[in-house]
């Protein structure tokens, strides 16, 4: 995983926390770098990923304390996809479980939840004006 460059936040316009980026990053912003072609673009995929990843994750658990297992795979499946832009892969395996069916749901499901909130944590201090 490519460490965080703090010059290259600085050319984007935007300022980190120093403490956060010596504990090692939970995600990668490389492949949105690479598609981004202003600093307005990269903030607004920033601030669109947290905003997914929150809104997708609550309908997942909304719809596992209906049992209703399949609509959770689906939705399983958007996150690894989203989680994945920012190479998340720590929390690849818990959506592949859920998308497919395997072993306690609701025991993964709190897995990814604790991750989650760690990853969207670190993103929210490393860009706190953006939040």
């Amino acid at each position: 995983m490519k460490e965080y460059d703090e010059n290259d936040a600085k050319e984007k316009g935007i300022e980190s926390n120093p403490d956060i980026t010596d504990q090692g990053k939970l995600y990668d912003t490389s492949l949105i770098e690479s598609v981004s072609d202003s600093p307005e673009f990269f903030k607004k995929m920033i601030v669109l990923f947290v905003d997914t990843v929150s809104n997708d994750f609550e309908l997942l658990k909304a719809e596992a304390t209906k049992n209703n297992w399949k609509e959770v795979g689906q939705i399983a499946h958007k996150l690894k996809s989203t989680i994945s832009s920012f190479k998340v892969d720590s929390l690849v395996p818990y959506t592949k479980e859920l998308e497919i069916g395997k072993n306690d749901p609701l025991t993964i499901i709190k897995k990814l939840e604790d991750g989650l909130l760690k990853v969207l944590g670190q993103i929210k201090t490393d860009y706190k004006q953006l939040f």
